[in-house]
């Protein structure tokens, strides 16, 4: 498939597409790992979620794949539970794709963690077929598709992504990533100093007799804490410094 066939595509097709991108998008995945998401279900079905493996003549046969994904035998039936328990057929688009993300929180955890891991579409489109699909497909083409269908939706990827800005998924998290970055942030707060969003940070002595002066420790780091001032580049990539850090600035002070 190339760009000039995802355009030609049925526009039932082609609004698939979309309705997916943006159920990603909802969920706060970001581009590249979505568009690997989406490579990988047009090799698999190509976004047909009524499909049965090809030469299926049974469709009670589970061990024969359906839907976007391609499930089969325990997923499969898993997949059905899924849309009655919705008052849903199984073939519905919408209940596909809620199926995808139920797996992805829940029994698939581990393939949704190494998906957040990855740098771009590239790697994406792999961990997803590698660690979701599981299949024996070693080519390219999830990839290829990825990019297509970036092209045919317009998406840009100039902006590359910040690996720290999300979190991976414990058991009981079977919701949005954006709840598991919260979580993350708020277990942060006893080891920051300081955070400032997109502006580094570093510590300015202006006064290192009264850092001296200090009783405790803590007495120090809240005089320290009064001289943070912008500009200084040596900070971890969240832009956030803990108090090894700053006790780390505080010896290169006082040795100076």
């Amino acid at each position: 498939m190339t760009l000039k066939d995802i355009l030609k595509l049925p526009d039932e097709t082609k609004q698939r597409l979309q309705k997916a991108y943006n159920f990603f998008k909802n969920k706060g995945l970001p581009d590249h790992i979505i568009l690997g998401i989406l490579g990988n279900l047009y090799k698999e079905s190509l976004f047909k979620p009524d499909i049965y493996e090809k030469n299926n003549l049974d469709k009670n046969d589970y061990s024969k794949s359906v839907g976007l994904a391609q499930w089969r035998l325990d997923r499969r039936k898993k997949l059905e539970e899924f849309a009655k328990q919705q008052k849903k057929d199984w073939k519905d688009f919408d209940v596909q794709l809620e199926y995808i993300w139920h797996e992805l929180t829940t029994t698939e955890k581990n393939a949704y963690n190494a998906l957040l891991k990855a740098k771009d579409v590239k790697e994406a489109a792999y961990i997803f077929n590698k660690k979701y699909e599981r299949s024996s497909d070693n080519s390219d083409d999830r990839y290829k598709f990825a990019l297509n269908i970036k092209d045919a939706l317009g998406i840009s990827l100039d902006n590359p992504p910040n690996p720290n800005k999300y979190d991976t998924v414990k058991s009981e998290d079977v919701g949005n990533i954006k709840e598991a970055s919260i979580r993350k942030q708020k277990n942060e707060e006893e080891k920051k100093v300081v955070s400032k969003k997109d502006e580094p940070m570093f510590i300015s002595f202006d006064n290192v007799d009264d850092i001296n002066s200090a009783d405790t420790p803590d007495d120090a780091m809240y005089k320290i804490e009064n001289t943070i001032k912008p500009a200084f580049s040596d900070f971890d990539d969240t832009g956030i410094f803990t108090k090894m850090e700053a006790w780390n600035q505080v010896d290169k002070a006082l040795i100076d």
